[in-house]
């Protein structure tokens, strides 16, 4: 389980993230068992995205069936997993095995980012803003996210921006690809 300091300090260095100070390694336990540690930060992320779906479920929307939350908690928990998998996976061959474990770390702790930037996103909607709005705030919050997710590879790895860029789309196109699955799977009867 993460410990409120270890939280603390984390936060922290995702703040240098944002400012993109490379000493933000220096804020995350890099460890073996920071690493897995770190998978705990998805619990209340995931709840926190459970609530903006429902919370921003409109009208005019489906409700949402058993069938289509069993695929998206699916989808979520393969999300967790796939690319901290490819990490390791390709950092034999990229000679950065050493590396690894200690962005993976980083990586997990990124996402809590993400949920945070998409708050306000939540509460605009929520309140009926215009979607146009909405659209653009998510948007820059994507890109934000992208970059620093880039960042975070290229630094925590000691790898090339373009590489680093390569990783990133590879992790944009599988969890797009995953989630349409999910959602294809969740909507429709496969027999």
């Amino acid at each position: 389980m993460i410990s409120l300091a270890e939280t603390n300090y984390a936060c922290r260095g995702l703040l240098r993230v944002l400012r993109f100070d490379a000493g933000f390694v220096h804020f995350f336990d890099r460890s073996r068992e920071g690493a897995i540690r770190s998978f705990w930060i998805y619990a209340p992320l995931l709840l926190l995205d459970w609530l903006q779906t429902v919370l921003l479920q409109g009208p005019q929307d489906p409700p949402m069936t058993d069938r289509m939350w069993a695929a998206q908690i699916i989808a979520h928990i393969i999300n967790i997993i796939y690319f901290p998998l490819i990490l390791l996976s390709v950092a034999r061959f990229i000679d950065r095995t050493t590396r690894v474990i200690g962005c993976i770390t980083v990586y997990n702790w990124l996402n809590l980012v993400t949920i945070t930037l998409g708050i306000p996103m939540t509460l605009l909607g929520w309140a009926g803003a215009d979607d146009n709005v909405i659209l653009i705030i998510k948007v820059v919050n994507f890109g934000l996210v992208l970059v620093c997710e880039g960042y975070v590879l290229a630094v925590c790895l000691q790898i090339s921006g373009l590489f680093a860029t390569a990783f990133v789309a590879l992790d944009v196109v599988i969890g797009e690809m995953l989630f349409g699955f999910a959602d294809l799977l969740g909507r429709h009867s496969l027999f």
